[in-house]
């Protein structure tokens, strides 16, 4: 009984002491709070949005530059992005390029990377049949199937990313997170 008396007062205790800690105020935001921000990639009249957080890599083309560029996204702000230590207005840029997240177009990059292995090496082989033996003929016919199978898994390859023009029909944009 002493026993059973003993815990019953512990946990009362303890649940009493546990009571007094909690506060009900919601505390308020501070001052110095900032909006935090994301870049998303957006098709008007579908949900279909790609999600760019900092710390993701971007490709872009910028509006009036024939160059790509690839870098780590720093921040992303209401109208502007943090890449390369550089503040950039989004308004200049006019193409991403997206890495491929489908299931197929994983598939084909990687099947693409096989047959350019393949090529790669039917190639070679030919090559060296051609050079040090007197068979020359199937040893051209060996490149040359190489050569085919090495083009054939370079397009494959191209599967695994989109370029995404940005115009009416796409939209880049930031939204708030809350």
């Amino acid at each position: 009984m002493i026993k059973h008396a003993v815990v019953l007062i512990f946990l009362l205790t303890c649940g009493a002491l546990r009571c007094w800690s909690q506060v009900d105020e919601i505390s308020p935001k501070p001052a110095d709070w900032s909006k935090k921000y994301n870049l998303v990639l957006d098709k008007p009249g579908k949900v279909s949005r790609i999600r760019f957080y900092p710390g993701t890599t971007l490709t872009f083309k910028l509006t009036d530059d024939k160059r790509l560029y690839t870098g780590k996204l720093d921040a992303v702000r209401k109208k502007s992005i943090l890449i390369f230590n550089t503040e950039l207005p989004i308004r200049d840029i006019r193409k991403v390029r997206v890495v491929q997240r489908a299931p197929m177009g994983r598939f084909l990059y990687g099947l693409g990377g096989g047959i350019r292995g393949a090529g790669s090496l039917f190639t070679l082989i030919g090559g060296g049949n051609y050079l040090l033996t007197d068979d020359k003929e199937n040893g051209r016919v060996t490149a040359q199937a190489g050569l085919a199978l090495f083009g054939l898994g370079q397009l494959f390859r191209g599967f695994n990313r989109r370029t995404y023009k940005i115009n009416q029909h796409r939209q880049l944009k930031t939204i708030e997170i809350i």
